[in-house]
């Protein structure tokens, strides 16, 4: 880089930053680029991401110093490593913080690319988690809601996500889904760019979508929820309605398409948005009286034409199946929040059995 360059200095090492750098040579007289500076693309990994599943290591000392030192017997972390660090009592600067490890010894490391200053002095605990790539698409709405282009500038952080839903919703993600010529993916990975000057609310609209899942922030934590089928969390019947219950059963036509048709970032396209398959139901199609009526999404997140079709079918299926009910209940129903799942038994309506509904944002 600094080679025959006089606007760069051997201080500007770029730590902690991503970048390409390219040099092209233009001759003039061979006319190399007739048609103006070729377009240069990558495929990259991404960063580093926290996973609620990973076991940590306990802290036992860190040292006011630059850089600091940590003492983690037998950590078995190298020079390059990512970790994040929390729960330390006293030098609660670099609590909820990641840092790359340096100068490892068996039982110490340095906390590259931060000095002493302003720092406490160490009482005592802490633990320390090793990061790691992944797309799996839980950790990555995670990573976004604690980022500073995200949530994290209004304080989330690892200790602001429910673990509980985090971790069910990263071992969902995780699952292996046999596609049709026997060979299997990820249930759901997000892989793309998110821009650091996006909106964070469309940015997580965005997210969920390509994993048909559900992301909201309630009662002081953010839940996060696959796209995928969860037990029901609790049962009510007739004996639990304080109110009577009305129904809905049919929403505005655009939601109850009987075809979703879109584009998604084609990974052998050189993840170009191509349309994929479009998901139809012949069933829907006949109640709509062979009148065609298709919704138009993107997702720019999948990668995989049998994942843009799973996530479609399960958009098709939320659309279709639309009896809405509201009722006040009584105080057993203070138990689930918005995302649970609950079963209802409800004679009148024919629920002989429990039925499994969402908890919508009025839950």
């Amino acid at each position: 880089v600094l080679s025959g360059r006089t606007d760069w200095s051997s201080s500007d090492d770029l730590k902690g930053i991503c970048y390409s750098y390219f040099q092209l040579k233009l001759d003039a007289e061979d006319n190399v680029f007739p048609n103006g500076l070729p377009v240069l693309t990558r495929i990259v990994e991404g960063k580093k991401l926290y996973d609620p599943r990973t076991t940590t290591k306990a802290i036992t000392g860190i040292t006011v110093a630059t850089p600091p030192v940590v003492t983690s017997a037998g950590h078995g972390y190298s020079d390059g490593d990512r970790v994040y660090i929390r729960g330390i009592a006293g030098m609660t600067q670099i609590n909820d913080r990641e840092f790359t490890v340096d100068s490892v010894t068996t039982d110490t490391f340095e906390l590259k690319q931060i000095g002493s200053t302003g720092l406490s002095s160490y009482t005592s605990g802490g633990t320390i988690s090793e990061m790691s790539f992944s797309n799996n698409a839980a950790l990555v709405i995670g990573d976004f809601l604690r980022s500073d282009f995200g949530y994290g500038r209004t304080g989330t952080n690892v200790g602001v996500i429910d673990s509980t839903t985090w971790t069910t919703a990263a071992n969902a993600a995780d699952e292996d889904i046999t596609l049709s010529d026997s060979s299997t993916e990820k249930r759901y990975s997000i892989n793309g760019v998110i821009n650091a000057t996006e909106d964070p609310k469309a940015v997580i609209t965005d997210l969920r979508k390509n994993c048909a899942g559900f992301t909201e922030y309630i009662g002081g934590k953010w839940i996060v929820h696959m796209g995928k089928w969860r037990a029901p969390s609790m049962n009510f019947n007739a004996a639990d309605f304080a109110s009577g219950i009305s129904t809905q059963t049919k929403n505005d036509r655009r939601s109850s398409a009987n075809r979703i048709k879109g584009t998604y970032a084609n990974a052998d396209d050189n993840y170009n948005l191509i349309e994929f398959p479009a998901v139809t139901n012949a069933t829907y199609l006949t109640e709509d009286n062979e009148i065609e009526s298709s919704r138009d999404v993107q997702f720019r997140f999948i990668t995989s034409t049998a994942t843009a079709q799973r996530v479609a079918k399960i958009m098709l299926e939320r659309g279709r199946q639309q009896i809405t009910h509201e009722a006040d209940f009584k105080l057993k129903a203070m138990q689930i929040q918005p995302g649970d799942t609950f079963g209802l038994r409800f004679d009148k309506y024919g629920y002989g059995a429990y039925g499994t509904h969402d908890g919508s944002n009025n839950a």
